[in-house]
C-alpha cells in the first residue's frame, strides 16, 4: 500500500513538472505599452520627469516600490505606472529583458539608462533621463532619490545602454502644401491667402490648432474653405505677419507647458516599440556536466570520488526568478546506484541557484565502507543550491560557465527506518564541481534562417 502511494505521488508530481514547462514555453511576449500617438508619447515622457523631480530626496529601502521610499527599480515601476500607466518589472535586469534598447543618440527624456555597477555582473541599477546627460536615480550608496550625470568618473564607466519603454515623441516639423516651407510651432491662429485677396477667419476659428495627423490638417482647410469660399487649389498656408511675433512669444513658453507638442507631416505612422527580446530569447537551455566529491564517510572525514551526473534544463528568464524543470542521471561511485532527478528551479540572481524534486533509483544502494545496504526517497528526494560564476561568450548565443553545486539527497533503510545521523551525512551530501552550457530558444530560430 505505502509503495503504491508513493507510485501516486510521484505520478502527480510529473504531471505537475510537465504542465509547469509547457506553461514555461506558451508563455507570451513580454511587456507592452499601449499604442499612443507621437504627441500622446511625448506629454507622457514630460509627466514621468515631472513626477521623478517631485520625488527628489525620498529614502532609499531595499525592494520598495513607493510612495515614500524605493529602490532603484521600485522607483521605476512606480514612476513608469503613475506617471504613464505602463507597468514594468520590479527588477533592473527584468526591466531590461521587457524594453526596447536605443542607441546614445535616440535617447530621450524619459527613457530609461541602465547600469552594471559590480565589474563583470549583471545589470542591477536603472534610472531615467531628464535630459542634459543627467538622469534621476534610487541608488542604494547615496541613500536617496538624485539626480546625477551619465558623464560623471564614476556612472560613465558602468553605463551599460538606453531602453524606451514608451514610443518616440520625436517628430518631424509639417510640410505645407504652399511652395514657400515655413516651420510651425504650435500656431494660435492661421491665416490662408489667395493670389490677391485675403481670407479672414472669425475669432471662434483662433482656437484651432494644428496637430501631427493629416486629418486635423484637413479639417481646418475645409472649415477655412466653406466660410470663404476660396477654392483648394491655390491655397497656400502662411502665416501672417502680425501673428509673427505671438509665434515667437509662443515658441519661448512652450518648453514649460506640459501640454507643448510639435506639428509633424501628415500621415507620419508612430509604430509602437517591441521589446528587446522575444518569448524565444528568454527561453533559455542549459546543460551540466559535474565530478562528484564529499568530504565524509560514515566513519571519519575523508575527501571521496563520488562519481558523475549531469543534467538538461530549462528556464524562462521573462519571470523574476527564472523559473525552470530540469532532468538529470547521476551515478554514484560511493553507494553504486544508479539515478535520475526531476528537479524545479528559481535563480537568486544571476550566480545562484536552488533547486528540488524527486528522485527514481534504479538499483539497490549501498553504504560506502560498509556492507549495509540502503534506499533512496522519491519523495522528497533531492535538495541543492549552485553557485554560478559569470558567463564566458562563445558566440552563436552560447555561453560558458563554471558551477559548483552542493546538493543532499534523502537514504532510509530498507525496513523505511531512519539513518543514523553520520550515515545520513555522509550518504546524502555531495559536492558537484563543474561545467555549464547555456542557449536561448531563439537560436534554432536563427540556424534555420541561415539555412
Amino acid at each position: 500500500m505505502k509503495k503504491k502511494n508513493r507510485c501516486n505521488h510521484f505520478g502527480n508530481f510529473i504531471k505537475k513538472g510537465m504542465l509547469g514547462a509547457v506553461l514555461l514555453l506558451c508563455f507570451g511576449e513580454g511587456l507592452f505599452c499601449e499604442e499612443m500617438s507621437a504627441g500622446e508619447a511625448q506629454f507622457a515622457r514630460e509627466k514621468v520627469v515631472i513626477l521623478c523631480k517631485t520625488l527628489l530626496g525620498k529614502p532609499y529601502e531595499y525592494g520598495a516600490s513607493g510612495p515614500d521610499s524605493f529602490d532603484c527599480s521600485g522607483f521605476v515601476h512606480f514612476v513608469a505606472m503613475d506617471a504613464a500607466n505602463v507597468r514594468v518589472p520590479k527588477t533592473a535586469k527584468a526591466i531590461y529583458n521587457d524594453v526596447r534598447i536605443v542607441s546614445d543618440e535616440k535617447r530621450e527624456v524619459g527613457d530609461l539608462v541602465f547600469f552594471r555597477t559590480i565589474s563583470g555582473g549583471a545589470i542591477n541599477h536603472v534610472g531615467f533621463y531628464i535630459g542634459g546627460g543627467q538622469f534621476i536615480s534610487a541608488f542604494g550608496e547615496d541613500g536617496f532619490v538624485k539626480v546625477a550625470s551619465i558623464n560623471s568618473d564614476f556612472w560613465k564607466s558602468k553605463y551599460v545602454s538606453t531602453g524606451q519603454f514608451l514610443p518616440s515623441g520625436k517628430m518631424d516639423d509639417l510640410i505645407l502644401p504652399a511652395d514657400d516651407e515655413e516651420n510651425i510651432e504650435e500656431p494660435k491662429k492661421i491665416k490662408l491667402f489667395k493670389t490677391k485677396e485675403k481670407v479672414q477667419v472669425s475669432d471662434e476659428d483662433e482656437d484651432i490648432s494644428a496637430t501631427a495627423s493629416a486629418k486635423n490638417v484637413s479639417a481646418v482647410e475645409d472649415k477655412v474653405n466653406k466660410k470663404s469660399k476660396v477654392a483648394k487649389k491655390d491655397v497656400a498656408a502662411e502665416v501672417s505677419k502680425d501673428d509673427q511675433q505671438e509665434e515667437e512669444n509662443a515658441e519661448k513658453t512652450k518648453k514649460k507647458k506640459e501640454s507643448a507638442v510639435k506639428v509633424t507631416k501628415p500621415q507620419v505612422a508612430v509604430t509602437k516599440p517591441g521589446v528587446k527580446k522575444t518569448v524565444s530569447d528568454q527561453v533559455v537551455f542549459d546543460y551540466s556536466l559535474y565530478l562528484d566529491w564529499s568530504l565524509l564517510s560514515p566513519h571519519q572525514f575523508v575527501l571521496q570520488f563520488r562519481g558523475l551526473d549531469t543534467i538538461f534544463n530549462v528556464r524562462y528568464e521573462g519571470w523574476e526568478l527564472a523559473p525552470g524543470f530540469g532532468l538529470g542521471f547521476s551515478w554514484d561511485y560511493g553507494l553504486k546506484n544508479l539515478q535520475m532527478p526531476l528537479v524545479l528551479s528559481i535563480n537568486l540572481g544571476d550566480f545562484i541557484k536552488t533547486y528540488a524534486g524527486p528522485v527514481v533509483t534504479f538499483n539497490d544502494s549501498i553504504l560506502m565502507d560498509t556492507d549495509k545496504k540502503i534506499k533512496a526517497s522519491v519523495i522528497p528526494g533531492l535538495v541543492g543550491v549552485s553557485f554560478i560564476t559569470p558567463s564566458v561568450d562563445l558566440g552563436m548565443g552560447l555561453k560558458f560557465q563554471g558551477v559548483q553545486d552542493v546538493s543532499y539527497s534523502i537514504y532510509n533503510n530498507l525496513d523505511g527506518g531512519t539513518l543514523n545521523f553520520m550515515e545520513s551525512l555522509s550518504a546524502g551530501l555531495r559536492m558537484h564541481t563543474g561545467v555549464k552550457i547555456s542557449f536561448p530558444l531563439s537560436v534554432f530560430k536563427k540556424s534555420k534562417v541561415n539555412e
